[in-house]
């Protein structure tokens, strides 16, 4: 095992963005510098010397055309590509007195990146309805209702987590 490396599980949904920021640039001030995200939560640090850096987070799905000239662009402003999980880009900076620290130059940017969350949402709606209406209760079983339940839970997060982003966007455009 590299001693240099630090592996840490820390749990953010899509709407806790800031606050996953807020938490990369703490642990950067600490000494441990992302290295890479991976999906469900598993971050992998290295470890150096403690830095006063600032994280961003974008979501796009984008093509592989388009994903260079967005990643062109984030360079030419002065964030380095740190890496992806899913469709959401990890972007950081050295803090600079006088420099921008935001890679959203507008309140629209910010509210347009959760509604691209949120159509993603949606585009997923019909598989989870189809999840969920095809395991009704004791239709296939104890199977068939363990199926359900999952599924059911599933979609309780899938509603909460809509309900979040509008929320965020409201507050927003409230304070935007």
């Amino acid at each position: 095992m590299n001693t240099n490396t630090y592996r840490k599980f820390k749990w953010f949904w899509a709407w806790q963005d800031e606050q996953e920021e807020a938490w990369l640039s703490e642990m950067a001030a600490s000494g441990y510098h992302l290295e890479k995200p991976q999906l469900f939560g598993v971050y992998h640090f290295q470890v150096g010397d403690p830095g006063n850096v600032i994280y961003r987070l974008d979501y796009n799905v984008l093509g592989k055309k388009d994903r260079e000239s967005y990643l062109q662009l984030f360079q030419d402003a002065g964030w380095e590509h740190v890496g992806d999980m899913s469709s959401w880009a990890y972007f950081r900076k050295q803090v600079q007195p006088g420099e921008a620290s935001e890679i959203f130059s507008d309140t629209d940017s910010k509210i347009q990146k959760y509604q691209r969350i949120m159509i993603f949402l949606i585009v997923l709606l019909p598989i989870m309805l189809f999840n969920v209406t095809t395991f009704v209760p004791d239709r296939y079983g104890i199977l068939g209702n363990a199926l359900f339940a999952i599924f059911s839970i599933i979609m309780l997060l899938w509603a909460y987590a809509l309900i979040k982003l509008m929320q965020r966007i409201a507050h927003l455009k409230n304070t935007g």
